[in-house]
């Protein structure tokens, strides 16, 4: 990661490094299966989450090997069933039978990309490794995900082919094998939060809809049952020559109920 931050001179605004398991969460009576995701650097980029209670991992935290976590709110209601999560702060769970010290509770997400943490711990990416089976072992050096936020959105493809050169020498993978590594789709959150808008669109086109046609049915119900208690006066009218336009003028409108 550092590598990769030094070769784009200036051009990254922030960065995380993430390293992500299944682990077994127990506290006390209560267990589950979580995602579990170490981290490194500016990682509230992406866990976005309000806090609840306790405190986020700090930069001091994230650089060492510290057993403290912070919990997502799905988990924390969880392992709290009826008592609160607030008490949760203190606590210690074992994670894959190692302790770790719950030091903040998210609360619930509010954006697409922070949802996948709704249901995860976050802990320090160094102590991450100790959580992980064997089976799951990852290196001193190994990370699942590295996030780099650029200040100029320009620079985008630039960046990528730098990091794609940088990641490539990192693994040992020429230009002629295939990329040990992808990079993702920066414009998944936004299409999320568009399908969102875009829905609650729709949603609220359709009340709307709903709505109107409701009024509409009101208003004409109140109108004939109105010119049913007058049909009597309304025949004299027309008999008399009334036109429908004036007889119709002289209904009052209907009161609303």
């Amino acid at each position: 990661l550092n590598d990769l931050i030094e070769e784009l001179e200036g051009q990254v605004e922030a960065s995380a490094a993430w390293r992500q398991a299944r682990v077994q969460v127990v506290l006390g009576a209560q267990n589950a299966e979580v995602n579990l995701y170490g981290v490194r650097g500016e990682y509230a980029y992406e866990a976005d989450m309000p806090l609840h209670a306790g405190r986020l991992l700090t930069r001091q935290d994230t650089e060492s090997a510290a057993r403290v976590c912070v919990l997502g709110w799905g988990i924390a209601e969880k392992l709290a069933v009826r008592g609160s999560v607030d008490r949760l702060i203190g606590q210690t769970i074992r994670l894959n039978g190692v302790a770790c010290e719950i030091v903040g509770v998210f609360g619930p997400a509010q954006t697409q990309t922070a949802d996948r943490f709704n249901q995860a711990i976050l802990t320090p990416i160094l102590a991450a490794a100790r959580y992980f089976h064997q089976s799951t072992y990852m290196g001193p050096q190994e990370v699942s995900q590295l996030t780099l936020v650029l200040r100029e959105r320009s620079a985008l493809n630039a960046a990528r082919v730098t990091a794609d050169q940088v990641l490539r020498r990192a693994h040992g993978a020429p230009l002629s094998h295939p990329a040990p590594f992808s990079f993702g789709d920066e414009a998944v959150p936004y299409q999320a939060v568009s399908r969102q808008r875009q829905m609650m669109q729709r949603l609220l086109s359709v009340i709307a809809g709903i709505t109107l046609v409701a009024a509409t049915l009101g208003y004409v119900t109140s109108m004939l049952a109105l010119m049913d208690t007058r049909r009597r006066d309304i025949a004299i009218q027309m008999a008399t020559g009334a036109a429908p336009v004036q007889i119709l003028l002289q209904m009052p409108a209907p009161t609303p109920t």
